[in-house]
């Protein structure tokens, strides 16, 4: 049996994170959050958006730190 990989769509990453719809496709685009595109649409995987936001929130503490 194949595991299904949930995925979310813009404005589910969107609600998530309480950005814009917007905000997301444009940080997407740039490259700054883990999200790729399927066909036209932009998609990401929880998990993937949850370790990204794990490691901006260490750089911020080590950051805030002096290190």
């Amino acid at each position: 049996m194949q595991k299904v990989i949930p995925l979310m769509t813009v404005d589910e990453v969107a609600k998530y994170l309480k950005l814009h719809p917007l905000t997301v496709r444009r940080l997407a685009r740039e490259n700054k959050i883990p999200c790729f595109k399927l066909g036209r649409q932009w998609r990401a995987k929880r998990e993937l958006l949850d370790r990204w936001l794990e490691e901006k929130s260490m750089e911020n503490v080590r950051r805030a730190a002096g290190e």
